[in-house]
């Protein structure tokens, strides 16, 4: 498949806000047709198969389904799905991006779990059946997660990332994602991601070029942008705006400063550039964003 056809399939919803960037749906239907067109997102996608069959197409390879599977779609992933002839499935399904469960200081979970998965390094499909190693432990997280999040108790956003990791934690504890096969990086590795990482955020409020931090791991620019981006998930340029975005938010509900003055603060010497990248992050403008968080904590 050709690059710009892949970018068209890229789905237009938007799953969640940035209050809870979690989107949960609930499928029963008995009509024998394609259920989701061919389409990709920036989210991973986990679905419950709580009854009947039908079958997943995952990057052009169609994959069964049954009752009782538990499937994971990681982020970037094609898939379609379809019922087969006279079937009744009911599936429960979470989708939500990986960024959710990253602290604000990147740590061992971010570059040993998430950004792995966020850069297709897992082998695919990945699927759980009833006679996998651990389904009753994944099933578990997986029904506290629903239960936690239909009844939607005080406090529930807590236990809903509770349960995510929860849940991650017994898919990678049971063996369920494999790495693909390939030559492994230094054990260097992670001392070189720690020592441009710490740059980073020591360094986001002024100007940080490529150029800096691949001198810090001695690397030429084009090696370095490679290694970062296969380890980290994201582009050193969209890691330092992202951890900019991010420090803005915490300021905009901390201080009193003008937007102008916390985009400058950020790192930010463009006003029109930090509220296109706000937007697009939280989905909703400094302004509003500072609103909002007024009127949650009044």
């Amino acid at each position: 498949m050709e690059y710009m056809e892949y970018l068209q399939l890229k789905e237009g919803t938007t799953h969640g806000d940035f209050l809870s960037p979690l989107s949960y749906y609930e499928l029963n239907t008995k009509e024998s047709q394609f259920l989701l067109p061919m389409h990709w997102h920036e989210e991973i996608e986990v679905t419950y198969i709580e009854s009947g069959s039908g079958s997943y197409v995952l990057d052009l390879c169609e994959l069964p389904v049954s009752d009782g599977d538990i499937l994971v779609i990681p982020p970037g992933t094609l898939h379609s799905s379809k019922l087969e002839n006279n079937s009744n499935i009911i599936t429960r399904t979470f989708v939500f991006h990986l960024n959710m469960l990253n602290s604000l200081q990147t740590d061992a979970c971010a570059i040993k779990y998430f950004a792995p998965l966020i850069h297709g390094e897992f082998t695919a499909p990945i699927i759980v059946h009833r006679d996998s190693t651990g389904y009753d432990s994944i099933l578990q997280a997986f029904s506290q997660l629903l239960t936690c999040y239909r009844e939607q108790s005080a406090g529930y956003e807590l236990a809903v990332k509770s349960y995510l990791l929860l849940l991650f934690y017994q898919m990678f504890h049971h063996n369920i994602f494999q790495k693909k096969g390939g030559n492994q990086q230094a054990e260097s590795t992670p001392e070189l991601l720690k020592k441009v990482i710490n740059y980073i955020h020591t360094n986001y409020a002024v100007h940080i070029t490529v150029a800096d931090l691949a001198a810090l791991c001695d690397f030429s620019e084009y090696h370095f942008m490679r290694f970062f981006k296969r380890y980290v998930g994201m582009t050193c340029i969209d890691y330092i705006n992202n951890y900019r975005l991010d420090v803005a938010s915490v300021m905009l509900k901390e201080k009193n400063s003008s937007i102008m003055e916390i985009a400058l603060d950020a790192g930010f010497n463009n006003i029109s550039y930090f509220n296109k990248l706000f937007k697009s992050k939280f989905h909703v403008t400094p302004s509003e964003y500072r609103r909002l968080i007024t009127e949650m904590e009044g």
